[in-house]
This record gives C-alpha cells, sequence and structure tokens, in this order.
C-alpha cells in the first residue's frame, strides 16, 4: 500500500514548474514550513478520524470533471452557490494533510453568503468559503510525478480505503453533500473514483474546443510569460508532444484529455453523471440546476436568485492564430479518434 510521499518528493512535484512562472509562483520555504504544521497535526487528525471509520454516510461527493478552462470552475461556483453543497474550502487549503482538522475547527462559522460576482484566476476562487481545488491534497495522496494520468502501478499504491475515509469523515463533519472541483487529478481517474470512493457523482463540462484551446493559449502566456511551456493537466504522452507548435500541444491536451473523460464515463451508469456545455450555463441555467438537483438528490438553495451571466465564448486572437486553432483541433481529433 502507498506510503505518502515524503516532505521533498511532494515538493519536488508540486514546484516542478515554479521557475519558469511569473505569475502564481509559490514561496518554497513558506509552503514546506505549512507541511511541518500539518505533520504535527496529524495525531488529532488521526483521532478524528477513528471517530467516523466505522460510520455509514449517505452524502454524496460530486466531482466537476472537464478540460482546463471549460467552464468547471464557474460551473462550480454556480452549482455551490445555489445548491446545498459543502467544499474543501480556500481557508482550508493549508490543512491539506489534514483536512479533518481544519473543518471541525470551523464548521460553525462557515458562512455561504451570496457569492456578488463569480471571480477566478485560472480556476482560483477567492472568497474564503468558496471551493478550493485542493491540489495539494489530491498530490499528498495521488503523488503524480511525471504525469496527472496514473499507471495501473500508480492506482495500485494509492491506499484507496483511507481516502474514502477521510473524505466520508468531511461530510459527515460537515453534514452536507460535497463538491469537488480538482480536475487535474481527477479528470483521468473517474473510474477509480467511481470503484472505491462511496457515494461519487460526475458532472462532465465541456465546452467548444477553439475557445478552450485560446484559454490556455492565454493561461501560458499569463502564468509563464512563454508559450512553450507546458500548463496544466498533463497526459501520459505530454512529453512526446512538447515538439509541435504550441497550439498543437494545446489542441492535443483538449483534444485528448476530454476522449479519456468521456471514454470513462462510457463505463458508467448513467445515473452516476450528468453531461452538459459551457454555452448552456448562460441560456438554460435554471434547467440545469433543477436537473442536477433532481438528479443527484441535492436540495436547491430557493431564496437565492441566479446571477445573469455573459457567455465569454469570444475570439481574442488574430485571423491567423484562430485559424492555426481551428485547424490543431482537427488533426488532434484525427489522431485522438480511436479514444472515443
Amino acid at each position: 500500500m502507498q506510503k505518502h510521499p515524503t516532505k521533498k518528493e511532494f515538493f519536488d512535484s508540486i514546484y516542478s514548474d515554479n521557475e519558469y512562472r511569473v505569475f502564481n509562483k509559490r514561496d518554497r520555504k513558506k509552503d514546506e514550513k505549512q507541511w511541518e504544521v500539518n505533520q504535527s497535526l496529524l495525531e488529532d487528525e488521526q483521532r478524528i478520524q477513528r471517530k467516523f471509520n466505522n460510520e455509514e454516510s449517505s452524502f454524496t461527493n460530486l466531482f466537476i470533471v472537464g478540460v482546463p478552462r471549460s467552464g468547471t470552475t464557474l460551473l462550480s461556483q454556480i452549482l455551490f452557490t445555489h445548491l446545498n453543497l459543502g467544499a474543501l474550502y480556500n481557508t482550508l487549503a493549508k490543512y491539506y494533510v489534514v483536512p479533518l482538522v481544519g473543518i471541525q475547527e470551523i464548521k460553525d462559522i462557515i458562512s455561504k453568503t451570496q457569492i456578488d460576482e463569480f471571480e477566478s484566476t485560472l480556476g482560483n476562487t477567492k472568497s474564503q468559503f468558496e471551493p478550493h481545488e485542493f491540489g495539494y491534497f489530491w498530490q499528498y495522496w495521488f503523488n503524480a510525478s511525471e504525469s496527472h494520468e496514473l499507471s495501473n502501478h500508480e492506482l495500485s499504491k494509492i491506499d484507496w480505503q483511507a481516502l474514502n475515509n477521510k473524505l466520508k469523515a468531511y461530510n459527515l463533519i460537515q453534514q452536507k453533500d460535497l463538491i469537488v472541483k480538482s480536475i487535474v487529478y481527477t479528470n483521468f481517474q473517474i473510474l477509480p473514483i467511481y470503484q472505491f470512493i462511496q457515494n461519487s457523482r460526475f458532472i462532465f463540462i465541456k465546452r467548444s474546443p477553439e475557445f478552450i484551446v485560446q484559454s490556455i493559449w492565454e493561461a501560458r502566456k499569463k502564468q509563464y510569460g512563454d508559450l512553450n511551456k507546458w500548463w496544466s493537466i498533463k497526459p501520459q504522452k505530454w512529453k512526446n508532444w512538447t515538439s509541435l507548435s504550441p497550439i498543437q500541444q494545446i489542441a492535443n491536451q483538449v483534444i485528448y484529455t476530454e476522449s479519456i473523460i468521456e471514454k470513462q464515463l462510457k463505463q458508467i451508469p448513467t445515473e452516476f453523471f450528468y453531461c452538459l456545455k459551457f454555452e448552456e450555463l448562460f441560456d438554460l441555467p435554471e434547467d440545469h440546476l433543477s436537473s442536477i438537483s433532481l438528479k443527484f438528490g441535492i436540495n436547491q438553495l430557493s431564496s437565492k436568485k441566479l446571477k445573469v451571466l455573459q457567455n465569454t465564448n469570444k475570439f481574442r486572437l488574430n485571423p491567423a492564430q484562430q485559424a492555426e486553432i481551428k485547424e490543431a483541433i482537427l488533426k488532434a481529433q484525427e489522431t485522438f479518434i480511436h479514444l472515443t
């Protein structure tokens, strides 16, 4: 059974791109101090965990899946605001090894006020009680190294029962269903999550690929100032694509990831997942909220009125780049058609 990564293994992975960042740069010394704080709280975490290991839970773990920049963050904000859901909160992100200690401390003060604006930057929300991607938590459990698409050997080393118990205890403390949006770690692991994590459900959001490619292109430029630097989710073969043009790299990343998500969902009974299009968030938001609420048995918060949202599907790159994106997508679709 897997041992969690050592401090060096953990931070070598987390910080693999940090030297190239011009935005969202991390502080390793500060992070390593927080690691020690987490380790010092392990006995408290284990004590809390033992209280819930033999408890039954009917709370749902609702996983948002989709390609980066496809609207997963916006969707999570809408669902969290309008459905009776708990989350892995921004304010608890520093307790990535000991989340039960964190949620136990704040469970009575969690404020779920109306979010005035659905704001985020490259997937990161702002309010302390909004959903956090909890990437450090998932890295601690999955120990992804070269790729986020874990091999069978890597999957076999994960202590799935302990991870299930962790999420179960978190939900029982909070007494709510849980929304999870950590697509970098969960997109490629839908099947084992379905198999091993109790009461897992999935919402898959799709967006027109040309706008996803454009958005990831812009994310590379913002975070690294370099279009050749890989950003976000890494399929197993991502290094094989780095000799391609940046736009073709991104198109491959988008079409491959989407194809693997679809392939996995085809192997799961339809009652366990829900699909929607990004564009429909703007045209039919109330319909989707009602459908998701009904399908997964999660109550709507009737007092909260849904905001009018602005569709962000607009080309911002020049015509030559737009044409290159469309050609790259067609090439990627031809390459990965066998996956679907």
